[in-house]
């Protein structure tokens, strides 16, 4: 590393301090040295939920699923509670649209209310176990879930319909579990039961945000491979069917109640325009025909106590993270949108975009390339608008890429959108061999801002930069620190957000120094 800190303008604030909800938890191994101690803190770990045996065996990868200790975890996507195609959706920053149109009018939904966060399914010999878990939880009775369950992998048997008042539909539908705060009830093709009257019982876990069942497998009877679906909506007053939707809620006659539908991977999902990875949800949940998004589920494996190791997802991936700090539930909105300069995206698990090249071995130290996002976009919009320039930063060169979200569209890489960065590197050399000496800053627009922000404060941890059609806007005193690190700047002749005049400013400055 070349280069040497010396401080600028403001300080890092926020982005330096250390939560005090930080406890002992996942901790990095491939972090240079003179990072501030949010990139250091060890991650909070999520509270176990009550009435759950099998510990943790999530991946960290959205999209993604492993069996382990008696039980398969499955990963969703961040922030996909957008439902099917429908009124033109509100729900997002106008630079990374969603194709789902349902919203929340409820305010104790926060905008995030029915969002699978992640789900597991787990057995042992004698009972079967049934979780959810939410993205946003600051009302238990609002959401409602409902796992439809094909037993005997047979889309002959069956029927299709999942009751319940989800209007959704798969062949071979054999049982349908549904679960509320409320309590649970399941149908089995002829009347529903209140799971609390066969013998099982409940756990609403509102600290962990989990919905837990467990069910006797004398009741539930499980053997050899059965195909298992979830999806999330609002649950009734009585709390055993969905909610009948409104057009306030986006909804329109004809379409499916349920906001979110789980198991659905990246090639059921590709990134091209797909920011919130629910493109093919949406279009699919106007349908109402979900067969396509299913588990399937091995109760030998599970009665096995078979063991996966955690999923390294090669190409463009979505990953979380557990951070320690948490600004409220669910997402903020202002009347004008995200763009009010406030932490937009609350709660203690965040996104973040992830390319891991196809070459990529664990425990060789490996290349890092940061791609900072712009204003008013998401942390998919290289992976989701520049497919090639992804291919050729990422997997040509065999390094990883990384996107943060910032905890909004519009942080400028400064105080919550600053923690964020430090946070979401943290969860990388956490979970991946990172080469310190190969870490390569640079962003768009907003993202070309907070590259010459972040370099500037601490140039000792970046072995070159690179901007696109930006300017440091004033942030000219701290370019001084950056004479020794290699540098690569390309902007338009004609721009109307930034003038490439103070394009030319900043790189005259570095040709001084």
């Amino acid at each position: 590393m070349r280069g040497a800190v010396i401080s600028v303008a403001s300080a890092v604030a926020l982005a330096l301090a250390v939560g005090p909800s930080a406890v002992a938890g996942d901790t990095p191994d491939d972090l240079p040295a003179g990072m501030p101690p949010a990139a250091h803190a060890p991650a909070p770990l999520l509270p176990e939920p009550a009435g759950w045996p099998f510990g943790d065996g999530f991946p960290r990868t959205s999209g993604s699923g492993r069996v382990t200790n008696g039980a398969t975890f499955w990963s969703d996507f961040l922030y996909d509670d957008n439902g099917p195609v429908s009124i033109a959706p509100l729900n997002e920053s106008p630079g990374a649209p969603s194709y789902g149109g349902l919203r929340y009018p409820e305010p104790e939904a926060h905008n995030n209310g029915a969002d699978i966060f992640r789900a597991a399914v787990g057995t042992t010999p004698t009972d079967t176990y049934w979780r959810v878990d939410w993205l946003t939880l600051a009302d238990p009775s609002l959401p409602a879930a409902a796992f439809a369950i094909d037993l005997d992998d047979d889309t002959a048997t069956g029927t299709p319909d999942w009751q319940f008042g989800t209007g959704l539909r798969a062949a071979g539908t054999d049982a349908v579990l549904l679960v509320s705060a409320a309590g649970a009830w399941l149908w089995m093709g002829v009347e529903v039961d209140p799971v609390a009257d066969l013998g099982g019982a409940v756990s609403i876990d509102e600290d962990a945000q989990s919905f837990v069942v467990r069910l006797p497998r004398s009741v539930l009877e499980v053997s050899g491979t059965s195909t298992v679906r979830l999806a999330s909506g609002l649950a009734s007053p009585e709390g055993f069917a969905f909610r009948q939707l409104t057009p306030e809620h986006g909804w329109l006659p004809g379409l499916p109640a349920a906001y979110n539908v789980a198991f659905r991977d990246y090639d059921d999902e590709p990134a091209l325009h797909n920011f919130w990875f629910e493109k093919t949800q949406a279009t699919t949940l106007a349908t109402g025909d979900v067969s396509d998004f299913a588990l399937q589920v091995d109760w030998a494996a599970l009665d096995a106590r078979t063991s996966e190791p955690e999923p390294i997802v090669t190409g463009v991936t979505n990953r979380w993270y557990v951070s320690n700090h948490e600004f409220g539930h669910g997402i903020h909105f202002t009347p004008e949108g995200l763009r009010d300069d406030t932490e937009n995206y609350l709660g203690r698990v965040q996104p973040y975009a992830m390319v891991v090249p196809t070459n990529y071995e664990p425990g060789t130290p490996t290349g890092l390339t940061w791609m900072l996002p712009a204003y008013i976009v998401n942390h998919n919009s290289f992976v989701g608008t520049s497919p090639t320039f992804v291919v050729q930063a990422c997997e040509d060169r065999g390094v990883l890429c990384a996107s943060p979200n910032g905890r909004g569209p519009d942080g400028f890489y400064a105080r919550s959108a600053e923690l964020d960065f430090w946070e979401v590197w943290r969860d990388m050399a956490t979970h991946f061999s990172l080469d310190v000496d190969r870490t390569i800053l640079g962003g768009y627009s907003m993202g070309g801002y907070g590259t010459s922000r972040l370099a500037q404060l601490y140039p000792h941890l970046f072995a070159a930069t690179w901007m696109l059609a930006s300017s440091p806007e004033g942030l000219y005193d701290g370019l001084v620190n950056l004479g020794h690190v290699e540098h690569y700047h390309g902007h338009p002749a004609a721009d109307s957000n930034v003038p490439i005049e103070e394009a030319l400013q900043e790189i005259a400055l570095y040709d001084e120094y």
